[in-house]
Order: C-alpha cells, then structure tokens, then sequence
C-alpha cells in the first residue's frame, strides 16, 4: 500500500489515482482486492492501469501474481495429497482389520468342521473320516481353502504321513 500511496503517479494521473482508490481505498477493498489476486479473479483491471503507467509496479504485481500463486496451489496440494494419504493410511488399517477377522473366522469354521468330521471322538481327523466328508462341508472347505479335493488338502496337512490330522 505504501508503493501506491506515496507513488508520485498518484498526484499526476487520473486513471492512476482513480485505480489505487478504487482497489485499495481500506482495508476491506484492499482485502477484497487481495483475494482476487490470490484467485486470479478480474486482476488485469488492477494491474494494467497501474502497470501501463509504471514499469516497476507492473513487475512488483506479476511477482506477487506468481508468488501469491504458486504458494496458494502448493497448499492447497498438500492438504489434498495429505488428505489422500491419511485416507489410504485408514483404508489399509481397516483392510488388515477386516483380513484378521476373516481369518479368524475361516479358522473358526474349519475348527468345527474337523470337530464334526472327527467321528470316532479321538480328537484327530483320519484319511477315511476326511473321504466321507459331506457335499456341504466339502463347498465349504472348497471356499474356505481352496482345495476342491478334501483329501489332497488332508495329505498337505498330514506332515508327518501318520494319517490322521489332529
């Protein structure tokens, strides 16, 4: 404000005169003219007046221009980028939640289902017991594992080839 109100154009030129009282009159429509510059908004009434008459104020405006600018779209991307990776933060929390649970929950269901096929009670699943497994528990040992065929999934698990899984 001081560039303009000390300028000597000020006292000499109309237009000059008429364009600082115009844009920078208080505070308010000195604001008001300040967030135009920062949003680009109808600045070239501003500046070009000003500008045409004086060379320095020109270069003083299109400095704070790209400044203003640049600045203000820097943080207006950090704040999205931020955003984006507090989200993405939260998103792979939850996913790794939701994995846990799931994963819980397949144990929980194969737990029972050996329970149910163990039918002599002894607390471990033979090879015959697994061959006998029903239409439903065999789907649902499909989608559980992945294993179409219960007795390839009982082999993986019979590490040390006793036959029975326990």
């Amino acid at each position: 404000l001081q560039l303009l109100y000390k300028h000597p154009l000020l006292e000499q030129d109309e237009v000059f005169a008429e364009t600082v009282n115009e844009n920078f009159s208080d505070l308010s429509t000195t604001m008001v003219t300040l967030l135009q510059f920062v949003s680009f908004d109808n600045i070239v009434h501003v500046y070009k007046p000003l500008g045409d008459r004086d060379p320095l104020l020109l270069a003083y405006f299109v400095i704070v221009m790209l400044v203003v600018g640049i600045v203000i779209m820097n943080l207006v991307t950090a704040v999205i980028v931020n955003s984006s990776l507090e989200q993405a933060a939260k998103d792979k929390s939850l996913l790794r939640s939701i994995e846990e649970q799931n994963r819980k929950k397949v144990l929980a269901e194969l737990r029972e289902m050996f329970y149910r096929l163990d039918h002599d009670g002894s607390g471990e699943v033979s090879r015959d017991e697994i061959a006998q497994i029903a239409e439903r528990e065999r789907q649902m040992l499909r989608d559980l594992t992945g294993f179409d065929d219960p007795v390839e999934l009982f082999d993986a698990l019979d590490s040390n080839e006793r036959g029975e899984v326990g």
